[in-house]
């Protein structure tokens, strides 16, 4: 009886040690017929050996290959003073392609690193660098990093040095003392965009006093250096720096260089604050980053808060509600888009997931807010993803589901927003601090997408003169409503009449009780389609393009309305202007002192409008 067995395979051969082998050849004086000459020192070697390591080598040992002498070939090296112990570790280095970093001194190694950069093949120069890389310490990554610069091939050991640096704020500074004026362009850029826990004692001042001496020292670094300044954190510098250093540098505008001071002296606080409308140009947080990974730390972090503090949120999951961030300044929230998600428990109730009150220059991004409770419905409320209230707080690349972005204050930007189910999108309101009626002035939003909803921007009495551009909305029972609210500017809205709501009212623009608004570019689609579903029915519904009307509020006035297309229109109020209106079906009229200029409709509708004045219409009154 046989049995069988697997057979086990042979062991693996060590690879064959060949460049021990030829080095121990070398140590024994035995076949050598090249040698090095540095100054007066001789080194010999294996020519084969060093030609299969540099290209310059191998060039230099086929020029002799005629004529060789009896002593064999040579080669001469520059410079003529390098030590013997840097040739030593050069010449192992070829053979064993890699050095033996961690017996040598620092200057020998660099001795070495200079050799190595200047003959050695790309390929075995990277084998060299990995095993030097793994001796770079705190103590010595400044120096080296310092010595490499300029040398063209060893930038990977370059970047290793200075992956070592940046974990010490003060070995930068060192290194700005040292060599700040010869670093190049593409690491000015690096130390510039540097951030985190470590780095918040890098002092921004001590960086652009470096950054000027650099641009200083070689006129063609002009251009780099305007790109760099974008940057260079002004506002978290002293206005004591800002007037005595930046100013006499002629570094910025002096536009740029009044909204700096604005911003430094002290918020909305400051009455002069007010005149800063615009968004700075510069980074307003410090470079330390705090991370959070759960609601627990977040919430810790919102509590003990400090002016410029950077929040980063990693991407999960974050149960609210949040601790209130009452009263701060110049805090960056920002997440990882929607993969970092705030969120609310069903029994949450009436309160907001993240509230950030009375706080100004904030800067929240790149989150996604999301309510598991149901909409109240026909009660008119939704539940609160994300209320903003203060002045110049930037909100971009949000993302709200079954809940609201509710902004009060003064000049907000908004940009990048997107708002789907519930009952209403975004809503631009009257501040309250304090007990304190406030008016919202001069808020900015664009890009803003909106679907599935009851309300998509709600402009509230008490807030005037927002700016909206690029706004798109998809079922949006009504789209955009400016109540009691003046002087507001829109421009490019995109509509979608709803092909689920034929038989519910709906407005793409109304503009009640509102005065001095400046619609242009509205775009509706979709209205013949709908209309045509409900034809026959005993009941039509209204569904306008634009309406402006009293509705328990004063009378609108001097609103101008132009280059609108795709639905009907109705006009009321006092002395509002309509101009390159393609209406479809119908524009009604009411109220007196209108003008309407090359408006289109199948047919006018007259309700007691008075004192009316048609030019290159296709309809009369």
């Amino acid at each position: 009886m046989s049995s069988t067995s697997p057979v086990s395979p042979p062991p693996k051969r060590k690879r064959f040690p060949l460049g021990e082998e030829l080095y121990a050849q070398l140590e024994c004086g035995a076949d050598m017929d090249l040698t090095f000459f540095v100054g007066k020192s001789k080194f010999p070697a294996h020519r084969h050996v060093v030609a299969a390591a540099s290209a310059e080598f191998k060039t230099r040992l086929d020029q002799q290959m005629g004529g060789t002498s009896s002593s064999g070939f040579a080669i001469v090296l520059s410079p003529t003073d390098i030590s013997m112990s840097a040739m030593r570790a050069f010449i192992k280095a070829i053979y064993f392609q890699e050095v033996d970093a961690s017996r040598l001194s620092l200057d020998t190694l660099l001795e070495v690193v200079t050799l190595c950069d200047k003959y050695l093949d790309q390929r075995l120069l990277n084998d060299c660098i990995d095993s030097i890389s793994k001796i770079i310490t705190e103590e010595n990554c400044r120096e080296i990093y310092e010595f490499i610069l300029p040398m063209l091939k060893c930038q990977r050991l370059a970047d290793r040095a200075f992956e070592v640096l940046i974990r010490n704020p003060k070995l930068i500074e060192k290194m700005l003392e040292g060599s700040g004026e010869r670093i190049s362009f593409s690491t000015w850029h690096e130390i510039l965009m540097l951030q985190g826990p470590k780095i918040e004692n890098l002092s921004e001042e001590i960086i652009f006093t470096h950054l000027l001496r650099w641009k200083d020292k070689d006129s063609s670094r002009r251009p780099g250096f305007k790109n760099l300044l974008s940057l260079v954190r002004f506002p978290i510098m002293s206005l004591q720096f800002i007037t005595e250093v930046v100013e006499p540098s002629k570094a910025l505008t002096r536009y740029e260089l009044k909204n700096i001071k604005l911003y430094i002296a002290g918020g909305a606080d400051n009455m002069l604050v007010n005149e800063l409308k615009c968004n700075l140009a510069f980074i307003t947080h410090s470079r330390m980053t705090k991370i959070a990974r759960n609601e627990a730390q977040f919430s810790l972090m919102l509590q003990n808060a400090q002016p410029g503090d950077f929040i980063q949120l990693l991407p999960n999951e974050y149960m609210g509600p949040f601790e209130t961030i009452h009263c701060k300044q110049k805090i960056t929230i920002k997440g990882f888009g929607e993969s970092t998600v705030l969120t609310s428990p069903i029994e949450l109730g009436n309160d907001n997931i993240l509230c950030i009150w009375g706080s100004n220059d904030m800067h929240v991004s790149d989150l996604c807010f999301v309510s598991k409770s149901p909409s109240y419905g026909e009660t008119g409320k939704s539940w609160i993803g994300l209320e903003c209230c203060g002045s110049r707080n930037r909100i971009t690349n949000i993302a709200f589901q079954n809940c609201t972005l509710r902004v009060s204050g003064n000049y907000n930007k908004m940009e990048n927003i997107t708002c789907d189910t519930g009952y209403t999108g975004i809503v631009v309101s009257e501040a309250e601090i304090s007990g304190e009626g406030k008016g919202s002035l001069d808020n900015f939003l664009s890009n803003v997408t909106l679907k599935n909803l009851n309300f998509g921007i709600s402009i509230l009495q008490g807030s005037c003169g927002t700016i909206i551009r690029n706004a798109k909305f998809i079922n949006v029972q009504y789209g955009m409503t400016l109540e009691e609210s003046n002087d507001n500017s829109i421009m490019s809205v995109d509509y979608q009449f709803s092909e689920t709501r034929i038989n519910e009212e709906e407005t793409a623009i109304q503009i009640l009780g509102s005065s001095g608004n400046i619609v242009s570019y509205i775009t509706c689609v979709g209205h013949n389609a709908v209309m045509t579903n409900v034809k026959g029915k005993s009941t039509i519904p209204d569904k306008f393009a634009i309406v402006i009307q009293a509705e328990n509020s004063p009378e609108p006035k001097n609103n101008i309305v132009t280059h609108c297309t795709g639905g009907p229109v109705k006009l009321g109020g006092e002395g509002n202007t309509l101009t390159s209106i393609n209406a479809g079906e119908i524009i009604i009229l009411s109220g007196q002192y209108h003008k309407l200029e090359a408006c289109l409709a199948k047919r006018c509708v007259n309700n007691n409008s008075v004192n009316v004045t048609l030019t290159k219409c296709n309809f009369k009154i």
